[in-house]
């Protein structure tokens, strides 16, 4: 609904100033009052060619205050929407808020901002208590939209006569049946679906036929849940059953994307996995990859899975979904993280973007870069996410070494590190880089200690030029990008403890600097890896100001300068 009235607003007032807020279940780790005052000033802070001066202001003053609070991003709000004239702010489901607090907190402060400037709010959300106290006092119109038993009664009625069409309409086993499932469903739109889905996949050719089937459906094993629970649980249980008899497989293993992968996929992205998924470990590379398209992949899955309009991403259709799949992962996908490891691999070997190699900053350059992002979306999530996945599993040894063979392979992930957030470099544009990601490095960063193991294996026995013109103790000492970082910086960075007492014990050196003159100790205490702190510092690491022959002051200028250049990025990607 909330779309809807997004859609109505752009095309009924297209000056008008209109900022969305589509709140999930999925990203619920990520919710923060800061977080959702700083989106909609993402949105309207761009207005006549210019940023508003509250956020420029902001970003002038990053070096005091490098992250600005919810205080300062609410100001700054305000001074947006004073100068915008007609303004609306959408927040669609409010009651995905996983804090009462939380949820308390951002209606508090919406109501606060439209208080000083004429702002028109709109909120959608499940009944909630908290909410309608706080609007109590409030000039304010609520609607209630439900989906009334009349709705779903009409939809079923529809439903079952393409289940069973020699019935009449107004039959009595028809009519048993809508009892049925609509005690089942309890409300819940998504659960008639599945239990009618399950009635279209039985050859239902009688009166009988519908009645024994709709007593399987009502089966349900004893368990120490409430009924409506069991119920729940029964009927998911049964569409997976029905799910595992499909020939190609394709709703099990979205669905075990959707429930296993590090973040929310893309349409794209899935599209992408899932045909690369079905493609050999032996397969050549390939200049255009295959996709499985979406209307396939959600016919698929039986009405299980959505498309989340913010961000476009894949997700359960329904929050009971998503809490039945990741109590039952393990169960279903128990090899989920060999197969994502295989996949992401896999993607890594059959395509190299040779844009993201490329020294050039020119337009065209970039434009190309921005090409390979549309046409080879999944490969953006393999190279920033494959070695969270194999550390979690023993499994592709020899197809993970296959790729770190490849120097350009690794170096051209270096570019999707830079740019996603997902790994040690922070700057967003493409530059110059004197020094290529090597092997070691990922390695180093992803925590991979038994890839670490057979690094010197590979080099020394079989001969592989893995590292060419090098020793093993310089390689345990290179550096990469231009910020200069050894292995040891990446797997401070990285957090890997295990990884540190690896690279110390084999000869890393712990007190060298990275361009800005960092050493890992100093990493380590950036970062509050308080354990690495002390194991480096027990091994005689010490930070860039105990250096002998450095100036303290000039030092720490030098981190803080660093590291804010980092905030300024992550104020601009908010804008």
């Amino acid at each position: 609904m909330a779309s809807s009235v997004v859609d109505h607003l752009v095309k009924s007032q297209p000056t008008a100033a209109v900022a969305v807020l589509y709140l999930s279940y999925v990203n619920q780790h990520e919710q923060s009052l800061r977080c959702f005052m700083a989106e909609p000033l993402r949105q309207l802070a761009y207005s006549d060619c210019a940023v508003d001066k509250s956020v420029q202001a902001m970003f002038n003053d990053n070096l005091k205050v490098p992250e600005p609070g919810e205080e300062r991003l609410e100001a700054a709000l305000v001074s947006v929407l004073s100068g915008r004239g007609s303004a609306f702010v959408v927040v669609d489901a409010v009651d995905e808020f996983q804090s009462p607090k939380l949820r308390n907190d951002l209606v508090t402060a919406l109501l606060r901002i439209q208080s000083q400037v004429p702002v028109n709010i709109f909120l959608t959300s499940r009944p909630d208590q908290g909410t309608s106290q706080i609007l109590r006092d409030c000039s304010h119109i609520v609607k209630e939209l439900l989906g009334s038993q009349d709705d779903l009664d009409m939809y079923l009625s529809a439903e079952l006569l393409r289940v069973c069409p020699w019935e009449d309409a107004g039959s009595r086993s028809l009519h048993q049946a809508k009892r049925d499932i609509m005690d089942a469903a309890n409300g819940k739109f998504l659960i008639a679906h599945l239990c009618l889905n399950a009635l279209h996949a039985v050859n239902i050719s009688s009166t009988q036929d519908l009645t024994a089937a709709l007593e399987q459906l009502k089966a349900s094993p004893d368990t120490s849940h409430t009924q409506k629970s069991i119920l729940l649980e029964d009927i998911y249980r049964k569409t997976i059953t029905r799910l595992k008899l499909q020939r190609n497989n394709v709703g099990m293993r979205a669905l075990m994307w959707v429930t296993c992968s590090k973040r929310p996929l893309s349409l794209s992205e899935l599209e992408q996995a899932l045909a690369v998924q079905m493609i050999k470990d032996t397969a050549p590379a390939l200049r255009q990859l295959p996709v499985i398209s979406m209307n396939t992949i959600l016919s698929a899955c039986l009405g299980l899975i959505t498309v989340n309009p913010s961000p476009d991403s894949i997700v359960f259709a329904h929050k009971t979904a998503h809490e039945y799949f990741s109590t039952w992962r393990d169960e279903y996908f128990p090899n989920a993280e060999d197969e994502i490891t295989r996949t992401c691999t896999s993607m890594l070997l059959l395509y190299t973007p040779s844009a993201f190699l490329s020294l050039s900053n020119s337009a065209a350059q970039l434009e190309r870069q921005e090409k390979s992002h549309h046409s080879h979306p999944f490969y953006f999530y393999a190279a920033s996410h494959w070695g969270n996945h194999a550390r979690k599993t023993n499994a592709h040894r020899d197809l993970i070494m296959r790729f770190l063979e490849q120097e350009d392979k690794v170096n051209a992930t270096d570019y999707v590190h830079r740019s996603s957030g997902h790994s040690p470099n922070t700057t967003i544009r493409p530059y110059r880089v004197p020094h290529p990601l090597r092997a070691i490095h990922l390695v180093a960063f992803f925590g991979l200690e038994d890839i670490f193991a057979r690094l010197p294996e590979m080099y020394t026995s079989r001969k592989i030029s893995l590292f060419p013109d090098r020793t093993w103790s310089k390689e345990l000492n290179c550096v990469a990008t231009i910020q200069n970082l050894t292995p040891l910086h990446y797997a401070v960075r990285g957090g890997h403890q295990g990884m540190v007492q690896l690279l110390v014990k084999s000869g890393a050196a712990v007190n060298k600097g990275d361009w800005h003159h960092v050493t890992p100790c100093g990493f380590a205490r950036h970062y509050e890896q308080q354990d690495i702190y002390i194991f480096l510092k027990k091994h005689g690491g010490r930070t860039s100001d105990e250096m002998p022959g450095k100036e303290e002051l000039g030092l720490v200028w030098d981190l803080t300068k660093h590291y804010a250049r980092s905030v300024d990025l992550s104020i601009i990607r908010f804008i």
